[in-house]
C-alpha cells in the first residue's frame, strides 16, 4: 500500500513518515511545499493530510492567512482525491470541538467540513516529545510564563504514539469517520508545576484538550511525567 503524507517535515508528519518506514508492507511517498502534489495523489493508495498549521497563536494574529493554509488547502487535496478517488485522511485538532470561540478552532473545523464519509478526521491532542520543545509542559518546565489557566486538562501524548495510532487507523477497515486520540486520562497543569517545583505564572483562560474516548493501548499520563523526569537529568 502507497501511503502519500503531506506536510511530511512538519513536527508529526516527520513521525508518521518515519512508523510507515517501519512496516514491510507500506510504501512512502512524500509531499512538501512546491511538489506535484496532482502526480503524487495520483500514485498513491492513500493520502494522509498533516500539513495544517499548529499555532494557535498566529492563527489569532492571522486570520486569514491561517484560513488559507488550513482551509482552502484541505479543500485543494480533497478536491485532488476526490478526481482520483483516493481515501483522505485529515490530521486535525482536538481544538475543533473544544476551541469553536477561536480562529484556530473554528478553521480546523470547516477543513474538518470539507471531508465526506469515505474519508477519516483524527483529531490529535496535545502533544510532547520528539524535537518538540515549546508548549505548556516547556514552558513550565523552564520556568517560562504559561498562557492558559492552571486548572487546564490536558491528555498529553508522547508524538510517536499518534504516528503509530494514525497509521493503524488509516489502513483499517473500520468505517468509523472520526478518531480523536490522547492519553487515557489527563494532568492538570498545576499539578505539573507543582512536581517540578516551577516558578512559572499563569495567564488566560482554560483550554482544556482530551479526546471523547480511548483506546486500549492509549498511553497513562504518567509517562508524561516519567519523560520529564528523564529531560531533568540531561
Amino acid at each position: 500500500m502507497k501511503i502519500l503524507v503531506v506536510g511530511s517535515n512538519g513536527y508529526v508528519g516527520k513521525y508518521i513518515c518515519l512508523e510507515i518506514l517501519k512496516r514491510a508492507n507500506l510504501s512512502l511517498i512524500t509531499a512538501l511545499r512546491g511538489d506535484p502534489l496532482e502526480k503524487k495523489i495520483d500514485s498513491s493508495d492513500i493520502v494522509i493530510h498533516s500539513a495544517n498549521p499548529s499555532k494557535r497563536f498566529f492563527a489569532k494574529n492571522n486570520p486569514l492567512i491561517d484560513y488559507e493554509e488550513s482551509v482552502l488547502k484541505t479543500l485543494l487535496i480533497k478536491n485532488i482525491c476526490r478526481k482520483y478517488k483516493k481515501k483522505l485522511i485529515l490530521i486535525s485538532s482536538i481544538s475543533s470541538r473544544s476551541q469553536l470561540d477561536t480562529i484556530y478552532g473554528i478553521n480546523r473545523k470547516a477543513s474538518e467540513s470539507i471531508l465526506d464519509e469515505s474519508d477519516l478526521i483524527i483529531r490529535l491532542g496535545p502533544i510532547y516529545g520528539g524535537d518538540k520543545n515549546i508548549g505548556p509542559l516547556y514552558d513550565i518546565f523552564n520556568n517560562k510564563d504559561v498562557y492558559v489557566d492552571s486548572m487546564t486538562k490536558s491528555a498529553y501524548a508522547h508524538v510517536s504514539f499518534y504516528a503509530k495510532k494514525i497509521i493503524d487507523l488509516s489502513i483499517s477497515k473500520n468505517n468509523k469517520y472520526l478518531y480523536e486520540l490522547g492519553s487515557k486520562n489527563y494532568l492538570i497543569l498545576k499539578d505539573f508545576k507543582d512536581y517540578f517545583k516551577s516558578k512559572s505564572k499563569f495567564y488566560g483562560s482554560i483550554d482544556d484538550q482530551y479526546p471523547n474516548d480511548t483506546f486500549e493501548d492509549s498511553p497513562d499520563i504518567s509517562k508524561v511525567f516519567e519523560f520529564f523526569k528523564a529531560l531533568k537529568k540531561l
